[in-house]
């Protein structure tokens, strides 16, 4: 791992929750794995420190943990979660857009808490919707005072039942809603709660806390494994074809367990795998006090998870369940939230080449292919006939999504005007989509819009929107860059070849910066065509020789191209060799993301600095009397101290903000080789 990401990863940790988990962070990732005497010796803390710090970290998911058959544990630096610390502002945004300021607040909970219960996400639901319900009560207030006139001490008509305090008589509700309805509003708040997170837990940006969430991936893989070689085989494997049909079992059985799909959801809680999952905690204690037995059921990682017993059996009534345990405890799902950056990613990307309204067809297009992933890349496909698969396109979509990914033109453009998807509605006018768009200005059918019956009216307009966005998706699909991809009726993305394109994009940008116009059109030119020697790559590029070396020679030296030696006889003489010019794409990404977690990191230390030198300023206007006073207790040298300040850190992590952005780009949304 770089040196850089080690260092941004402990500063990310230091500035969030503190020196000690950061400095217990670093210990893991020097080495590799520890038990807790052993990172007690390493980090010259007491015991109890340490173990304050390691609770901290297993909290966020900062750390993995294993125990052994013989009761040893091992803890393990998880770099990824680390990271992802500097995306936590985003992740909130994106789950505000997609849903609701309250789904906002959920994840603000699960990112300060790292999983949270039940109650914890609702009260986090209802952070939105404690002002509103407070304005409602004084609205009934001021109506009740209005009917009985009472009055307070000071003048003031207040409620005779409840005495709340209202500045005036007006008895207008705010929001248009009639007393039926705001009472309504109030007693259903609790089910409108669960049902917003109930819809963040089905479309998996939320997701419940499991025992293998906590494990580091060998840990998980090796779990797996000899659960699928006891249980299916017998404790061995003998044999070619035995062998391939085993490692199929295996990555079956491994994307089972991880993504929890609906056979594991069966089988993790099987008497109560229907309803609301944020109630299934309190069904136990409903259970038990209705005199109900609860068992502990044991799971493969040795660890206890409450299930309800049925008959003394599991569902499938072998008495035995061989799922991963599940916790009463939910988490944001990163992978998840990955999938829905990389449309975002998209959308802008499209909006640079083809416009704001073409790139919004897009986004919506992708919201609804999105669905369906779980996330960016994968290393574990279930390939549709169980095989293995013999190699991989990096320029074709992945077999799996290929399946997944399709989505009809119709279905995004059925609502058009709200861009909001839904499912395709089988009338006449929508079995057969039009290519060609329908002119605004025109009638329809010939036809004056006026005279055509509601009906009819609205079926023709919904099919001039559907060919609208049929317009769009084609100019989509027609685009070098291949956003969608058309095949007869239907759309999809090949993520992979957009990815690609949108790498090289950036990497054209970055190289045009560093070594100017001549090198960008070289690096250009060696992506498109391959490996070329020296006088072919000037005559392609119409590019001086003198002007061409120097350009190479010094792209070669930062790593950005390099030679192979092909030798014309075995003699290998220099005169007798022909040297040949390369561009590889994922060596410079890597390159390019060293450093970018180097940048990052200076970023975050000249933050410190900064904030070093005002410290004095920043803790008096923290001062929970001065905040929202600054004016009246600074004085104007402060002030313009703490504007400075401000300035300068908005800059700065406007800046990280960008550097993340390339980041998730060139590490997250398309796998290395």
């Amino acid at each position: 791992m770089s040196k850089h990401l080690a260092e941004l990863c402990a500063l990310l940790i230091e500035a969030t929750y503190g020196g000690l988990p950061a400095r217990l962070f670093t210990i893991l990732l020097q080495n590799d794995r520890l038990i807790l005497p052993q990172l007690t010796r390493a980090s010259k803390l007491p015991l109890r420190f340490v173990q304050h710090g390691l609770v901290v970290l297993l909290q966020q998911g900062l750390a993995f943990y294993h125990t052994n058959d013989d009761g040893t544990t091992f803890y393990e630096a998880n770099v990824r979660y680390a990271y992802d610390i500097v995306r936590a502002g985003k992740q909130q945004q994106i789950m505000t857009d997609y849903y609701s300021a309250q789904a906002g607040n959920v994840t603000s909970t699960l990112l300060y808490h790292g999983y949270a219960g039940e109650g914890e996400l609702l009260d986090a639901r209802a952070a939105d919707d404690v002002d509103k319900r407070i304005a409602q009560e004084q609205r009934l207030a001021r109506r009740n005072s209005t009917s009985n006139g009472a009055l307070s001490p000071n003048g003031e008509s207040t409620n005779g039942e409840n005495g709340v305090k209202v500045e005036d008589t007006d008895v207008v509700m705010e929001d248009g809603m009639s007393d039926d309805a705001d009472s309504a509003c109030k007693t259903g708040n609790t089910s409108m709660r669960e049902h917003s997170c109930l819809k963040l837990f089905t479309e998996r940006m939320v997701v419940r806390q499991r025992d293998e969430d906590m494990m580091a991936e060998s840990n998980f893989n090796a779990l797996v494994a000899k659960t699928v070689l006891d249980q299916e085989y017998g404790g061995e494997v003998k044999g070619a074809k035995l062998t391939k049909e085993y490692n199929a079992a295996v990555k079956k059985r491994s994307t089972e367990w991880r993504d929890d799909n609906q056979a594991t959801r069966q089988q993790l809680h099987a008497p109560r795998s229907t309803g609301n999952p944020l109630k299934r905690g309190r069904d136990d204690e409903e259970q038990a006090e209705a005199g109900q037995s609860i068992k502990r059921r044991k799971g493969n990682v040795g660890e206890t998870v409450s299930a309800v017993k049925v008959d003394g059996n599991a569902k499938d009534g072998s008495g035995k369940d061989d799922s991963p345990p599940t916790w009463n405890a939910f988490r944001l799902n990163h992978e998840k939230l990955e999938v829905a950056q990389r449309s975002y990613y998209f959308h802008q990307f499209a909006a640079r080449s083809l416009g704001a309204e073409t790139a919004s067809v897009y986004l919506r297009t992708l919201r609804r292919i999105e669905q369906k992933i779980p996330r960016c890349h994968d290393e574990v496909i279930e390939h549709p006939d169980g095989d293995d698969a013999e190699g991989e396109n990096d320029d074709g979509p992945d077999i799996d999504d290929e399946r997944l990914q399709d989505t009809n033109a119709y279905e995004v453009g059925a609502t058009y005007e709200s861009f909001e998807v839904v499912e395709p509605v089988e009338d006449k006018h929508t079995k057969k989509v039009k290519s060609e768009p329908i002119d605004d200005d025109a009638t329809m059918n010939g036809i004056d819009e006026e005279h055509v019956p509601a009906k009819k009216n609205k079926q023709a307009l919904d099919q001039k929107r559907i060919n609208n966005i049929e317009t769009h998706m084609r100019l989509l699909s027609e685009d070098p860059r291949k956003f969608l991809t058309r095949r007869d009726a239907k759309y999809s993305c090949d993520y992979q070849t957009v990815t690609r394109a949108l790498i090289q994009f950036e990497l054209d940008n970055i190289i045009l910066a560093r070594f100017g116009s001549t090198a960008k059109r070289v690096i250009r030119i060696l992506y498109d065509k391959g490996k070329l020697d020296e006088k072919q790559l000037g005559a392609t590029g119409l590019i001086p020789q003198k002007a061409l070396r120097a350009k190479l020679t010094a792209m070669q030296e930062a790593g950005y191209v390099d030679t192979q030696e092909v030798p014309r006889d075995n003699s290998r003489q220099p005169s007798r060799t022909v040297y040949l010019w390369f561009f590889d794409q994922d060596r410079v990404r890597k390159l390019v993301l060293n450093d970018l977690y180097k940048a990052m990191s200076r970023l975050l230390q000249r933050i410190k600095v900064e904030q070093e030198k005002v410290h004095t300023v920043i803790d008096k206007a923290e001062r929970t009397d001065v905040k929202g006073n600054e004016e009246k207790y600074l004085t104007k040298a402060e002030l313009d101290a703490l504007r400075t300040w401000r300035e300068c850190e908005e800059k700065l992590l406007i800046q990280l903000s960008r550097q993340d952005d390339l980041v998730a780009l060139l590490r997250d949304f398309l796998p290395m080789k």
